[in-house]
């Protein structure tokens, strides 16, 4: 970190790194955190459900 520009890469996990600290400075409930595990987990769904959907009306079936 001697200056320069960065990659995106490194600005990335330097972003990461700051809301890493951020999350244990606030000491967040595992309530939230799961909170956010079931949002990841719901996205991921639908994603496959309009997928499907997607195939299904190309393919016709």
């Amino acid at each position: 970190m001697a200056g320069g520009r960065e990659t995106p890469r490194q600005r990335m996990i330097g972003i990461l790194y700051l809301v890493l600290l951020g999350l244990i400075a606030l000491d967040v409930p595992d309530s939230l955190l799961d909170a956010f595990k079931n949002i990841s987990d719901s996205l991921s769904a639908s994603k496959t459900n309009v997928q499907a959907g997607i195939d299904n009306t190309f393919f016709g079936i």
